[in-house]
C-alpha cells in the first residue's frame, strides 16, 4: 500500500506571511515561521513527483474550511 499526503501547503503560507507582520510572532518563532511554507512547498512538490497519492477530499475539505473562516471574519 502506497503512502498518502494531506497538502498543508495554505497553513504554511499564512504563517510565513503573518511572520512579516512585525510582534505577530515573537523574534524567536520569525525565522522557523518564515522557513516553513517554502519547505511545505518544497516537499509536496517532491511528494507529487514520486506520485504519493494526495488525499484530494481532505485537501478540498481544507480550502472549504479556510473559504468558510475567511468569509466571516
Amino acid at each position: 500500500m502506497r503512502p498518502y499526503c494531506v497538502p498543508n501547503l495554505s497553513a504554511g503560507k499564512y504563517v510565513a506571511k503573518k511572520a512579516k507582520t512585525e510582534g505577530y510572532y515573537s523574534a524567536v518563532i520569525v525565522p522557523k515561521a518564515l522557513e516553513i511554507g517554502p519547505q511545505l512547498q518544497k516537499t509536496f512538490a517532491t511528494a507529487y513527483k514520486k506520485l504519493v497519492r494526495l488525499l484530494k477530499k481532505a485537501f478540498k475539505t481544507k480550502l472549504f474550511l479556510i473559504a468558510q473562516y475567511l468569509s466571516h471574519r
